[in-house]
């Protein structure tokens, strides 16, 4: 967990169940407070509750952004993705990043065996493309702008074939609409 780290507060905010866990792999201080005066702090702090506000908003863009690159990029990409955000979330420090693999998300034990396949395969041509590296048990991100060129050309695509779909979509629905008012 990287410092200062804040989490759960969505729970306190509509009385729900905990969208997440929380695992310290260090020593580390933790507070809580009850959900009621949680949010009796927002309501008194309008500073507190912009800053919240703006987290919220800042999760809502990421997850919109992980759900696109899920629902529009092939292995390949998303593993392309996958690594910059990483990367972001490591630090980047002039164009390099190191992901420090037990600082990074669980979620490549979940991965089927053909999924981590795909992605050792892929890491294998990124490494000899000089893109990334091994550094000790992490994995170094020799070039964030590189990457960052390489997704971003990606979306934009996948952002013009979804406009296309869009486009295609209602011009099918004003076709059929026409057909049945003729019918």
């Amino acid at each position: 967990m990287l410092p200062p780290a804040r989490y759960l507060h969505i729970a306190a905010i509509d009385n729900g169940p905990r969208s997440a866990d929380v695992i310290a792999l260090e020593s580390c201080l933790v507070a809580s407070m009850p959900a009621t005066a949680f949010r009796r702090l927002l309501s008194e702090e309008p500073a507190v509750a912009e800053r919240l506000l703006r987290r919220l908003a800042s999760l809502v863009r990421r997850l919109s952004d992980r759900v696109f690159d899920l629902s529009t990029l092939g292995v390949q990409n998303r593993i392309h993705a996958e690594l910059l955000r990483l990367a972001r979330q490591a630090g980047v420090i002039g164009n390099a990043a190191r992901i420090d693999p037990h600082r990074s998300t669980p979620t490549s034990q979940a991965r089927s065996v053909p999924i981590r396949e795909q992605v050792t395969r892929e890491l294998s041509m990124l490494v000899k493309a000089g893109l990334v590296g091994k550094d000790g048990r992490g994995l170094l991100v020799r070039d964030v702008k590189r990457l960052e060129r390489m997704v971003e050309d990606v979306r934009s695509g996948g952002v013009i074939a979804l406009l296309a779909l869009q486009r295609f979509l209602t011009v099918r629905d004003a076709v059929e609409r026409s057909q049945l008012e003729e019918a």
